[in-house]
């Protein structure tokens, strides 16, 4: 009976035994295959996403090998034209005999910055209409109102008071992108429901050097001549009719004076001082 209980124990023994070979046989494998699985599951996701992002430089290409980031084709040197929009109010200002003084004026000249309360660029866009056969227009502008051009002639005036007036006409056609862009914002100002004789600012604001602005059209059944003559130097108006009538003549005085043709004329003769 002896024996027999030795002989169990002898077996617990060496079972024991071997269980812990087992557990320290199954560590040792863990320990040495954990950090190789990891290594490859970094691994793995590191591959799929270089396979799966697309370059930058393929995403700017063509199939042709062309870039895709080009600008349209005769959009080059398009002038940019302002938003019709309601002025701040300028209620508090109303009464002011004088807006302001102002010095080393061009006599003709545009004002020299964009007036405040202006800083949008895109103009409104009235339906898309074919442009009347019929269309041109005239514009006079600047200090004394001594600058004009008339689409019909051609003539581009850069100033009329000079020792040689000669010297400062031109002769500009427009080209189609001036041409549409000067129609668009004319149409969109409804100029019939100007009056012939027209202050912008009501008669509230003056200024010394004053500037004039008439402006002409004529375009299908409508004929129309809107004079503001000796009015405020200035592009803004505290009411939206006038700023959209200043705007409007901003506009065409723009696109004229960004023409090789106006600034090959001589620099102004005289300024205000």
């Amino acid at each position: 009976m002896r024996n027999l209980n030795e002989a169990k124990a002898e077996i617990f023994r060496l079972s024991e035994k071997k269980i812990a070979e087992r557990k320290k046989n199954l560590r040792r494998t863990a320990a040495f295959c954990i950090p190789i699985c990891l290594f490859l599951t970094v691994f793995s996701a590191t591959a799929l996403q270089k396979m799966l992002l697309v370059p930058q430089d393929k995403i700017t290409e063509c199939t042709d090998g062309e870039s895709t980031d080009k600008t349209p084709e005769g959009t080059a040197g398009a002038i940019e034209m302002p938003t019709f929009t309601t002025p701040p109010n300028t209620e508090e200002n109303a009464d002011t005999d004088t807006l302001f003084g102002v010095n080393d004026v061009p006599i003709g000249g545009n004002i020299p910055s964009t007036p405040p309360g202006n800083s949008s660029s895109e103009p409104p866009s009235p339906a898309d209409s074919p442009i009347p056969a019929n269309f041109r227009f005239s514009i006079t502008w600047g200090t004394y109102g001594i600058s004009s051009y008339d689409s019909a002639s051609g003539t581009l005036i850069k100033s009329s008071d000079a020792t040689n007036p000669e010297d400062y006409v031109t002769s500009y056609s427009l080209n189609t992108v001036a041409r549409e862009q000067i129609y668009n914002v004319i149409k969109a100002l409804d100029i019939s429901s100007y009056p012939d004789v027209y202050d912008p600012h009501g008669g509230k604001l003056t200024s010394d050097p004053s500037m004039t602005l008439i402006l002409s059209v004529k375009m299908g059944s409508v004929e129309k001549t809107v004079t503001a003559e000796d009015i405020a130097l200035t592009y803004e108006a505290d009411n939206l009719k006038g700023q959209n009538f200043l705007d409007t003549c901003r506009v065409i005085t723009n696109i004229l004076t960004s023409t090789d043709e106006w600034n090959s004329l001589p620099e102004y003769e005289f300024f205000y001082d």
